[in-house]
Order: structure tokens, then C-alpha cells, then sequence
């Protein structure tokens, strides 16, 4: 795990799965709810399976049998070679990961699907509704998106911050909010106008760094600030297709019969257009 320092010149730090156990237990979510949801429904199909066979008739028993033959990736006809061939058996290797890049360990991946599994049966056991199940699992399918949005690779050194990749200039910083969560403060930096969309403004820093982030963005605040000339053209193009998604979002609200569907076609669309137009506001 890279260990946040100061420099002679700046200040570095990270903050990840590695370093903050509350984004590893949210990393872990996908897991318990991808993989619980894989294993509960390969599991009830096989105890229902005895119940089902005595019922089918020979023509979808035959077909069941053809498909696990011939079917597909997953039948004997492709994965005989590699049952018979050392040659094109994938080494064990293949399935190990790196431990300092994926922010789960084969044990907390096998607790975690087992523990997904044993939730989501308990909660159909008590009677929840399988909307609400569904989207529970939906949410944690989306963790991954929490964990990205949290984790920050940063650096402000030479006048420029620097965070997960993207570089700004200091003196395009106008202010900064910082608020402590445990062992972590979350920051939200606001920039001069036209800095555009996609700079860093959700920053999160370990807490041992606070005072040195804090003093080199008031280093940078205390700069002549700096206001770029955004492109036009891109601008109206983007928010002109910002303002399609959002009519898109509209009719599909309206025209699709389904609320349920209409309200998650309008609800992506809808999305989609007002990051679109919020770009083309602010710039690039």
C-alpha cells in the first residue's frame, strides 16, 4: 500500500481500499450480492431439481442433454480438449489475483458470497417483497461506483494538483470544504469559471494529511487566479446533446405503458442528459 509523505516541494497521498477498511466492506458488496444471488439461484435450481425431472417430458430432457454436450462455451464439445490436453489447460495462476489491486482476498470473496447468499435467502424467508430483494442487489452492484467516487491518488506539487490522473492548475482553485469522517477527510474543491466539468472536486485525504492538503490549497487560493476560455463550439455541441437526452428522458416517461420501465429508460436518459448539459455549462 502506497503510504501518503510529504516532500520537499509538495505533498502526496492515496486513499483506497487498502487504506480504509469502511471502502473495502462497500468493495465487498458486489460480491455478496453478484455472487449470492449466482449461487442461491444455482442452488435452488438444484434442489428443485429432483422435483422438476419426474414432470418434464423426453423432448426438454433430451434438449438439456444436447446443450450440455454441444451447447455452448460451457459443454463437453469445447471444454474436452482442455479436459484431455495439458497443453491447453489454463494454469492455476489464471485464477489468482493480486491482492494489492483487488480489493478482496479469496477468503473475504468466498465469506462474502456465501454471506450474500445466506441474506438474500433469509429475506425471501421473512416474507420481504422481490422488488425490494432486487433492489438490494442492484445497490450492491453499484458499489464499485461508491468505492471509485472515494478513492483518490493525489498530489499537489509544482503549483498543480493532481488527483487519480487529472492535473489542474493551482491558481484555478478558489476555495476548498473539508469535512472529517473517520479516518478521512472528504474535500470539495470549487474552481475558478471555465475550469470545466471534469476536474477533481470530490477529493478524499487520509486524515494524517489534513494539515499539509489544507496548507497547500490556501497556497494555491493565495495565487493570482487563473480563468480559461473554455471552447464554445464543444460547449453548445454538448449541451445540445444534453438537451436530446433530456427530451428523450421526457417521451420515454411518457410514452412508454410500463411506469416501472418508463421511469428507469426516462431516469438513465434523464441522467445522461443533465451531465451532459452541466458540461456544456461549465466546460470541458
Amino acid at each position: 500500500m502506497a503510504m501518503p509523505s510529504e516532500t520537499a516541494s509538495g505533498v502526496e497521498w492515496r486513499y483506497d481500499t487498502q487504506s480504509s477498511w469502511v471502502l473495502r466492506l462497500v468493495a465487498h458488496a458486489f460480491v455478496a450480492g453478484m455472487g449470492g444471488s449466482i449461487l442461491l439461484a444455482v442452488g435452488l435450481a438444484l434442489v428443485s431439481l429432483p422435483e422438476i425431472l419426474p414432470h418434464l417430458g423426453t423432448g426438454p430432457l433430451f434438449l438439456v442433454v444436447l446443450l450440455l454436450l454441444v451447447g455452448g462455451p460451457f459443454s463437453l464439445l469445447y471444454l474436452w480438449p482442455m479436459l484431455t490436453d495439458a497443453d491447453q489447460r489454463p494454469s492455476v495462476t489464471v485464477f489468482t489475483w493480486d491482492e494489492e489491486k483487488i480489493p478482496w482476498t479469496k477468503r473475504s470473496f468466498i465469506v462474502a458470497v456465501l454471506g450474500g447468499a445466506l441474506l438474500l435467502l433469509g429475506l425471501a424467508t421473512t416474507g420481504v417483497p422481490f422488488d425490494g430483494i432486487f433492489a438490494l442487489v442492484v445497490g450492491a452492484i453499484f458499489s464499485p461506483v461508491v468505492v471509485s467516487l472515494f478513492t483518490t491518488e493525489g498530489s499537489i506539487e509544482d503549483d498543480r494538483l493532481v488527483c487519480n490522473g487529472t492535473s489542474v492548475p493551482l491558481r484555478q482553485v478558489t476555495g476548498a470544504r473539508s469535512q472529517v469522517v473517520g479516518n478521512a477527510v472528504v474535500y470539495w474543491i470549487s474552481y475558478t469559471r471555465g475550469a470545466g466539468f471534469l476536474v477533481p472536486r470530490l477529493v478524499t485525504v487520509p486524515a494524517q494529511q489534513l494539515d499539509a492538503v489544507r496548507s497547500a490549497l490556501k497556497r494555491g487560493e493565495a495565487l493570482d487566479p487563473e480563468q480559461p476560455e473554455p471552447d464554445r463550439v464543444v460547449q453548445f455541441i454538448v449541451g445540445v446533446m444534453g438537451v436530446l437526452f433530456l427530451s428523450v428522458a421526457g417521451i420515454a416517461g411518457w410514452a412508454v405503458d410500463d411506469p416501472v420501465a418508463g421511469l428507469y429508460i426516462g431516469g438513465v436518459f434523464g441522467v445522461i442528459g443533465i451531465i451532459l448539459w452541466i458540461a456544456g455549462w461549465r466546460g470541458i
